[in-house]
């Protein structure tokens, strides 16, 4: 929808993209923008969003660069009085890393804290914290002030289904995990003005969705919702009838011996047991060529691992050329992190949703390259909290994953015609006829395959929740499974 052609908007969108060295923005990124310019100049409350768009698609552009948006628009007819975004953000890694990401860019952003008065607030163009930060006591008592009030533009809750995931239980006799998720419209009448609430999500189906804009309390939002299930993926499955990891990875295992930092990169997700027995196969063959973990090709990253380890594997996949070529993680390294030059994703084992596959296959091919994600299904392996959706992707046998996905995810867009077309998923590869067919090699021995396992077979797995940092207000996250 086009709402502005006005020539201060599109002033400030060139300034936008030049600060962020980008040729264009996507077309959500720039009705956003003309959005708020549209109602600003109308004088009118700005809506409420609901964005879901695959990772990589630039959500975070949005609070990074709303800031220098409307600082150009105050030098021409639009005299915006708030220009500081609020993001309210689960994890604590991604806190630092998008401050200190924006401090390259020269722009001013702060993590919020429990003794910050409102001076300390001007000339912020990006407050980050934590749920439960935010609503503390003393956060609480600093948002009712006028001079603070006055500064926030937008409130973005940055991985917005950590709300359901998270901020409610299921299970009344459990209380919910992390528990401010879920009270975060609190925020809103604290604000005492009509602040826009910008809800942002890699993954989201239809009742998630509603979920979330009824707990935030949004009014008729505008929505721009695209499948998770990124064009440049390719969607394979495979059935094992064993779970002999030593057999299974074994493949992979010589790869990186021959290869070594010339291998390719590759994640491996599981629970944590699985991930602990992988990373003890990899390292029964290769422990001795490295015994170091700083020179070490492959790493394990769940709830216990050291902090220097998870510092050190997060900023070896934040290099094209890290010396990590083998990953294997829980949930923990999922959310939020950039992987570089990442083209393939294993999944031992199915996740407890199709949200959380997702978020974690969407780690790779975030420069546009082909790559694969392959989900890999062994006896019992459907966890007690399996979801529908997960199990009925796991068993899809002769339909496209990707008409299910956009099907489950409610979007609007046409079903993308992948070509080739065995670059779609496994199912599409079975109907092409290019002559040139073939799968991505995956590295993994999958010779032994069994048609389907009985999903009433299931091993209980209890989320592990050791990881999760806490503060004096509760906790701050670092997922496991």
């Amino acid at each position: 929808m086009e709402v502005c052609g006005d020539k201060v908007c599109a002033d400030a969108l060139e300034v936008l993209k030049k600060k962020f060295g980008i040729s264009s923005l996507k077309d959500y990124q720039t009705d956003f923008f003309k959005t708020f310019h549209h109602h600003l100049q109308q004088q009118q409350r700005v809506p409420d969003f609901f964005i879901a768009q695959p990772t990589g698609h630039g959500k975070s552009l949005l609070f990074q660069g709303i800031s220098c948006f409307l600082g150009h628009l105050a030098l021409g007819q639009v005299q915006p009085s708030s220009t500081t975004a609020l993001v309210i953000c689960p994890i604590n890694a991604l806190i630092e890393d998008q401050v200190a990401l924006m401090a390259k860019r020269d722009i001013i952003a702060k993590r919020w804290t429990h003794d910050m008065c409102a001076k300390d607030l001007e000339c912020v163009d990006v407050l980050f914290t934590s749920p439960e930060t935010i609503l503390s006591d003393s956060s609480r008592d600093l948002l009712k002030k006028k001079d603070v009030i006055k500064t926030i533009c937008a409130v973005f809750v940055d991985e917005s289904h950590c709300i359901e995931k998270w901020g409610t239980s299921s299970d009344k006799r459990r209380a919910a995990f992390r528990e401010s998720f879920s009270q975060l419209a609190e925020v809103r009448s604290l604000l005492a003005k009509p602040i826009p609430f910008v809800a942002m999500t890699a993954t989201a189906m239809r009742r998630t969705r509603d979920f979330i804009i009824a707990n935030l309390q949004m009014y008729q939002p505008k929505l721009y919702i695209r499948s998770p299930g990124k064009q440049n993926i390719t969607y394979t499955l495979h059935t094992v009838n064993h779970k002999n990891v030593d057999k299974i990875f074994q493949p992979l295992i010589e790869e990186l011996r021959i290869h070594k930092y010339d291998c390719e990169r590759v994640v491996i997700f599981s629970n944590r047991d699985n991930v602990v027995d992988i990373f003890g196969s990899f390292d029964y063959i290769l422990r001795e060529e490295y015994p170091m973990y700083e020179t070490r090709p492959y790493a394990m990253y769940h709830s216990t691992t050291e902090e220097p380890i998870k510092k050190h594997i997060v900023e070896s996949f934040q290099d094209p050329n890290g010396t990590i070529r083998i990953l294997m993680a829980t949930i923990a390294f999922g959310m939020g992190i950039d992987c570089k030059n990442l083209h393939q994703v294993i999944h031992f084992g199915p996740p407890a949703d199709l949200d959380s596959y997702f978020q974690e296959s969407g780690r790779a091919g975030r420069d546009g390259k082909q790559s694969v994600a392959l989900l890999l299904r062994y006896p019992k392996s459907f966890i007690r909290n399996s979801s529908e959706t997960i199990k009925e992707y796991c068993l899809l046998e002769d339909k496209c994953r990707r008409q299910m996905l956009l099907k489950l995810y409610d979007s609007s867009e046409k079903i993308p015609e992948i070509t080739p077309q065995h670059n779609c998923c496994d199912f599409c590869y079975q109907s092409c006829d290019c002559g040139d067919c073939h799968l991505p090699k995956h590295f993994i021995d999958v010779d032994e395959i069994k048609p389907i396992i009985d999903v009433d077979e299931e091993v209980v797995v209890e989320e592990d929740t050791e990881c999760f940092e806490k503060e004096d207000s509760g906790n701050e996250i670092d997922s496991d499974e």
